[in-house]
């Protein structure tokens, strides 16, 4: 039963503020996981604190909406920094680890033993204010030349492939590119099936289909351990998490090696309507989702990840 505060008020939900603001990000009919932002290592990423020069988080990217540096409020002030007048703050999140109260008594005895205690650990989602460094006095950005993923010299299909072998070599996954019908991963065989690539209009949308499939190969015990999607696979079908963590992982992958889809505003307006209606119906998925697929990506992209 949900718990109201004495106002009588709805208590705060931090998974319905998280998807209810990326929702206003998508409400010009945009994809934000399809960025055409990215930076590889050695580059400051395009959403970073502003004096660590960490990237952020992609749910935080999400969030966000806008490249940027970023910082929070004590950092601003410990630089004797001010706020522009009528600046706005952003929230961000971040996943903190701790004790259950029911578990500090046991937690406490085991480390007197010197004994392990993660077991006993939990995590729990919090929020944060982070705000622009354009809306503040007395910092100037950081000026590091950032250059969309399109614009390096890499050739992107000559990237595309070299992370797909380093990955599928590394981690003994199966590609048949010769005559499926149809995208799928197998998940009994380990096996990931495409089209030939001249069964696409663009080539750009055969590597976003090869991609969306190695995602789903992430799943298995030993990569990103999604046992509860895995079984799901086995069984021959896909559910509605799933498919968003192959649809923001690919993207990520997609965008890491230069390659942005050519897809019509109608197209794309279709995938955002599509994930506006889910997204609604379930609170949880894009946290759940974006940390996935961010997991996912990372293993896929392997020296290429920032």
């Amino acid at each position: 039963m949900n718990k109201s505060n004495y106002k009588g008020e709805k208590p705060f939900d931090i998974y319905e503020a998280v998807t209810r603001q990326i929702l206003r990000n998508m409400s010009a009919g945009n994809i934000p996981w399809r960025q055409t932002w990215t930076a590889r290592k050695g580059e400051r990423p395009p959403f970073s604190n502003y004096f660590t020069g960490k990237g952020y988080s992609l749910l935080n990217t999400l969030l966000l909406g806008t490249p940027g540096q970023y910082a929070t409020w004590n950092q601003i002030k410990d630089a004797k920094g001010n706020l522009v007048k009528g600046s706005k703050g952003h929230m961000i999140t971040k996943w903190v680890e701790y004790i259950p109260k029911k578990y500090k008594e046991e937690a406490e005895r085991l480390e007197k033993e010197g004994k392990d205690i993660s077991h006993l650990k939990a995590w729990v989602l919090k929020k944060y204010t982070v705000f622009n460094i354009n809306d503040v006095e007395g910092l100037k950005p950081r000026e590091e030349e950032q250059k969309p993923a399109m614009q390096r010299a890499e050739d992107p299909t000559d990237v595309a492939e070299l992370v797909i072998d380093d990955y599928t070599i590394n981690e003994s996954v199966t590609v048949d590119k010769s005559d499926a019908l149809s995208p799928r991963y197998d998940a009994l065989t380990d096996t990931v099936s495409v089209p030939t690539k001249e069964a696409f209009t663009f080539e750009e949308d055969f590597y976003a289909s090869l991609f969306e499939q190695l995602v789903h190969s992430t799943a298995a015990e030993g990569r990103c351990s999604r046992p509860a999607e895995l079984k799901k696979m086995t069984e021959g079908e896909v559910s509605v998490k799933e498919e968003l963590i192959a649809e923001i992982g690919s993207s990520m992958i997609l965008t890491a090696a230069g390659m942005k889809r050519k897809e019509t505003h109608e197209q794309i307006s279709a995938v955002c309507q599509k994930w506006v209606r889910e997204m609604n119906n379930d609170f949880r998925l894009i946290v759940d989702a974006s940390r996935g697929a961010e997991k996912a990506a990372k293993l896929i992209l392997g020296n290429f990840a920032e």
